[in-house]
């Protein structure tokens, strides 16, 4: 099957490299054609892995925009946010509350911090800086584009169905941002170091399943709407690409 599909990739390809179109427009334009050219190049990140990465964050920050349109303008996305935050409520107990509060607590400032100063502790000693710098991009722009969204959209929390009170406003969350970023960041440096294959999709199952459960945690205590924690997760992987780009960039120049 795989065979069947590379040779299909490289039909096509050669049929558009070949093509008359193709061809006049690198007689006509030899720099440009080349650097296209380039852009889907598997010998170096800056070739092809890069592409993806760049149109995978452009893609989010367009989903990202237009979601915060939504939730400004559109009856429909606050109807769905109180539905969804309404049945979160009537089915909360207290004992499944508590456990909730303690699992949103590994994306609290403290312990964010805490994991943090281990994490860039280990990468001093072991001399990965360009890791390093990733790390601290991931993290600073996504606190300063979350804190901004917040400030510049003023959304209240639903504070009367809130299981406990929150100061600042709901969107985007900053859990599910920080916890996209820095939770996933640190899985990508994880997966650099492992080299066995069920150990990789362990590490993958654990830190997604961590990421989605605070995201639910912010849910299930409604200090919440869905399109916040959304948002959270547009922004938050948005910057974790962004990071791993950088870093891969880096790495391979």
């Amino acid at each position: 099957m795989k065979t069947g599909i590379r040779a299909f990739v490289a039909t096509l390809g050669s049929r558009l490299l070949y093509s008359e179109a193709v061809r006049t427009f690198a007689r006509r334009y030899p720099r440009a054609y080349q650097w296209i050219i380039r852009r889907f190049s598997l010998r170096s990140f800056a070739g092809l892995p890069l592409t993806l990465l760049t149109a995978l964050f452009i893609t989010n920050v367009l989903l990202l925009a237009d979601l915060a349109e939504d939730v400004v303008n559109a009856e429909g996305i606050i109807l769905l946010d109180s539905k969804v935050t309404m049945w979160f409520y009537n089915i909360r107990t207290p004992n499944v509350a508590k456990a909730f509060y303690i699992l949103t607590q590994l994306a609290s400032v403290y312990t964010v911090t805490a994991v943090a100063f281990v994490t860039a502790l280990l990468l001093i000693r072991y001399r990965r800086w360009v890791a390093l710098w990733g790390m601290l991009i991931a993290m600073s722009g996504s606190l300063i584009t979350m804190a901004s969204g917040k400030h510049i959209f003023e959304i209240n929390r639903p504070y009367q169905f809130a299981y406990y009170h929150e100061e600042s406003f709901s969107f985007p969350s900053g859990h599910a941002t920080i916890a996209a970023s820095f939770y996933l960041y640190i899985l990508y440096l994880l997966l650099r170091s492992v080299r066995s294959t069920a150990a990789r999709i362990a590490l993958g199952a654990l830190f997604v399943s961590i990421v989605l459960a605070i995201g639910l945690s912010r849910l299930y205590l409604c200090v919440h709407y869905l399109s916040d924690v959304t948002a959270g997760y547009c922004l938050g992987i948005g910057w974790l690409l962004l990071s791993i780009s950088i870093v891969e960039w880096q790495r391979k120049s």
